[in-house]
């Protein structure tokens, strides 16, 4: 067991960077289980910044102070705050009442007074290297977690089929001679159907209505716009398993420069086993 002096100078030395590597290693081993060495700590660090300040550092600690120990941001605001403090109890002393920069000097106090007081945590360990260790590893698993889930919601299902493409031009009523006839695979996951119009571009967007042969309605799309690849087309795309083998019409509408919706094609199909 060290004496306190002992400890007082190997806490000193790591503080500064010149502690040897297995003793800085030690050291860091026992501030994770002992709480009264890392207040002690905490104690010396205090300790270094006023003396820096009032110039009592020897040469070689002032160097190390300088490129070691400040070398974290949480240190060089200590010191940023130890000094306005000592400038703030200074001016006071001299008689130099600044109100307003009192008043920021104060504001600035309190700020950092908030976070360098003891605060209630969630975690039950009250040496900090603990709980950022933890903390470290539960950022990571949420990490992981959420490029795993980002990745099966950019990624197409197991078992996803393929996309048919079918063409369909208008027809004027339904017969066997104008209804196309298609048959849907059973590894189909969409149908894509391409309309073919003869002045696509009349209207701006565009409303697909797909109807049984009763007239029942199976879906109905609202803001197609024309497929800007093609000067007389239009694409619809229907998920496979709403086509059963059956009859089908297709209602097209545009709207108009009022605002409503106006009758542009029907276009007639037939789902064959």
């Amino acid at each position: 067991m060290k004496s306190n002096t002992q400890q007082y100078q190997s806490i000193r030395e790591y503080q500064l960077g010149q502690a040897a590597s297995e003793d800085a290693a030690r050291l860091e081993e026992q501030l994770l289980t002992d709480d009264e060495l890392y207040q002690e700590l905490l104690v010396v660090e205090d300790e270094l910044v006023d003396q820096y300040l009032a110039g009592q550092l020897a040469d070689s600690e002032k160097e190390s102070f300088e490129t070691y120990f400040l070398a974290t941001p949480e240190r060089r605001e200590k010191l940023r705050f130890a000094r306005n403090l000592k400038k703030y109890v200074s001016g006071n002393k001299a008689g130099e009442n600044s109100s307003a920069g009192n008043t920021d000097f104060a504001s600035e106090s309190t700020a950092f007074a908030a976070r360098a007081l003891p605060q209630k945590r969630f975690w039950p360990w009250s040496n900090p290297v603990v709980s950022y260790s933890l903390i470290a590893a539960v950022v990571l698993v949420v990490t992981i977690t959420t490029v795993v889930i980002l990745r099966n919601l950019n990624s197409p299902p197991k078992g996803a089929g393929k996309v048919l493409v079918v063409e369909l031009t208008p027809g004027l009523s339904r017969s066997n001679q104008e209804t196309k006839q298609i048959i849907v695979p059973a590894d189909t996951s969409n149908v894509e159907l391409q309309l073919r119009v003869s002045n696509v571009a009349a209207y701006q967007t565009y409303r697909a209505i797909l109807q049984t042969a009763d007239g029942r309605e199976i879906s109905s799309q609202d803001g197609l716009h024309p497929d800007p690849a093609s000067n007389d087309r239009m694409i619809c795309s229907v998920p496979a398993n709403l086509l059963t083998p059956s009859d089908y019409s297709l209602k097209l509408s545009g709207i108009n420069q009022h605002g409503e919706y106006e009758d542009v094609a029907r276009f007639y199909f037939r789902v064959t086993n």
